[in-house]
């Protein structure tokens, strides 16, 4: 497998304070990669790593093999970059953020450039003062996509936008990249966004990586296990290690399960019991259950 992303052990300190704490993740070339956690978890630390625009304490980052923080800039020709919040001078016209960007990337597309702010309904002439943050993320991924990045990074891109433009950005989003087979990392804190478009994912809480997963292998090992034993035959959950929790009210047992899902369903089945099931569980139900055995509450992490 190739790795549009490797970061190896990173760790970064701001102003004394340990902001990574040894990162190591690898994003699969042409995947769709939702960094997910709560604001000040460290996401936009990561990414600035990612694209050489802060330097690590501990570690490097490679984007496809070269070092991100190459002074030749060779590995970020290939990256398109759209920040959560442009810092664009407020006296630009949208027609002065796709110059700059014509200057510095070889591989920049008018046509597409212009396609994009049609679609969009942006006028090149339209000062970016007179934009909502909503327009503004729309200038900044019609210019990223116009340069065919290899990689295209985005920084909470749909903070701040309401449902309707969120669901229609993402679309549109996944459109372009499915168009030029790019891989994709995206930040969030809002998990609605993670399930639509990711497959991949990685958890990032208090600078540690908690998970970085293919999303179908997640779903695959967990299950919710609902179970009725018989009185006789009811075991002792607390010799099974694959079950992260139970539930249990009146005869009704919930298993909650994480991994090898299939060897807990076949001890059950051997215990004969009087009515058992096998459910996928919510994306958000799994995630509590995750930060639950890393002894975090859901609170801790105020996704939404």
């Amino acid at each position: 497998m190739s790795w549009a992303v490797e970061a190896r052990d990173l760790s970064k300190t701001i102003d004394g304070v340990q902001a990574l704490k040894d990162v190591t993740l690898h994003i699969p070339t042409g995947a769709v990669y939702g960094l997910i956690g709560p604001n000040g978890a460290g996401k936009t630390t990561l990414i600035r790593l990612m694209l050489g625009i802060w330097q690590p304490t501990v570690g490097q980052v490679l984007l496809f093999g070269n070092r991100a923080d190459d002074p030749t800039g060779i590995a970020r020709q290939g990256v398109g970059y759209v920040p959560d919040i442009p810092n664009w001078p407020n006296n630009f016209r949208v027609e002065d953020v796709l110059k700059w960007h014509r200057l510095v990337y070889r591989g920049w597309d008018e046509h597409r450039a212009g396609a994009l702010l049609e679609m969009f309904r942006l006028r090149r002439r339209a000062l970016l003062s007179t934009l909502s943050k909503g327009q503004k993320m729309q200038v900044s991924l019609s210019c990223a996509l116009a340069t065919h990045p290899r990689l295209l990074v985005l920084d909470e891109p749909t903070n701040g936008l309401d449902p309707v433009v969120r669901r229609e950005f993402l679309q549109l989003l996944v459109r372009q990249v499915a168009e030029d087979e790019t891989t994709m990392l995206f930040s969030t804190h809002l998990l609605e966004d993670l399930q639509r478009v990711a497959d991949h994912i990685g958890v990032l809480f208090q600078g540690r990586l908690l998970l970085s997963t293919a999303l179908a292998d997640l779903w695959e090992e967990a299950r919710k296990i609902l179970v009725v034993f018989r009185p006789e035959a009811e075991p002792d959950l607390s010799q099974w290690p694959e079950v992260w929790r139970v539930e249990h009210e009146g005869r009704l047992w919930v298993l909650w399960v994480g991994g090898a899902a299939e060897r807990v369903m076949e001890r059950i089945r051997a215990l004969e019991p009087v009515y058992w099931e096998a459910v996928q569980p919510a994306l958000d139900d799994l995630f509590v259950e995750m930060m639950r055995r890393e002894g975090y509450t859901y609170g801790d992490l105020e996704l939404e």
